[in-house]
């Protein structure tokens, strides 16, 4: 008898998600509980050009901190990283520092930060950040059914994020990154622990292109905090 009303109340939670507040307590039910606050991994990149021909290919260290915190080691000397942190990006570039500028990494926030920040800041920054919250559909994508928030079906000039339906993980997201759409397609997703996902693969379009693919190698999750100083960068 619990079995059938354990299936029961699946089948009613995933009916009733039709907009941005159904659907973040869905996410807030499935996911919070379990999520992991940190992980690590090595991401082996192929880069395309716009004849689809491979250009190069590279290796990045990432560290992440959940919510606002991102760190991309571009080489292993250190010379060229990338840091997120607090609603800001700073660059090093062969070295040198270059000044931090405003930046809401909304890839960041729906692939695992949503679970580390109140609702209301997150519908203030994905508004800002061009998501129309009052937009949403359900569809099929690659043989399963997805949410759609943030815009109308067949628009894909617009920010948007898809979840699957069943596992309620990220799947593809469309983001304005400055005069440009760029699209994030998550896959291969493996199991981290009981109430949390990690993709393993990742599609980067741009302008219906696709610029970049990502595998991540020695993944390492946790629910602690990663050491401070990952995240601080120094003038030299």
């Amino acid at each position: 008898m619990w079995f059938k009303m354990f299936i029961f109340s699946i089948f009613l939670l995933q009916n009733t998600i039709t907009d941005f507040d159904s659907l973040w307590n869905a996410l807030q039910k499935k996911h919070k509980k379990g999520h992991y606050k940190s992980v690590t991994f090595t991401q082996k990149n192929t880069h395309f050009n716009e004849k689809d021909s491979i250009i190069g290919r590279s290796t990045w260290k990432e560290y992440i901190e959940f919510p606002n915190k991102f760190r991309i080691d571009m080489d292993s000397t250190l010379e060229n990283i990338v840091l997120f942190r607090n609603d800001s990006v700073y660059q090093v570039r062969n070295g040198k520092l270059r000044k931090g500028d405003a930046y809401f990494h909304d890839f960041l926030a729906w692939n695992g930060g949503i679970f580390f920040i109140d609702k209301e800041y997150a519908r203030k920054n994905f508004k800002n950040a061009g998501y129309d919250l009052t937009k949403f559909y359900t569809t099929t994508w690659e043989n399963r059914k997805v949410y759609v928030l943030g815009a109308s079906e067949n628009d894909y000039k617009t920010p948007q994020v898809w979840f699957d339906a069943e596992n309620l993980y990220v799947v593809r997201v469309f983001s304005n990154q400055g005069a440009r759409i760029m699209e994030l397609q998550f896959k291969k997703h493996k199991k981290v622990n009981k109430n949390s996902w990690i993709e393993t693969e990742v599609l980067v379009f741009s302008q219906g292109k696709i610029i970049q693919t990502e595998e991540y190698f020695d993944i390492q999750a946790s629910k602690k905090n990663l050491p401070k100083e990952i995240f601080e960068l120094k003038k030299k």
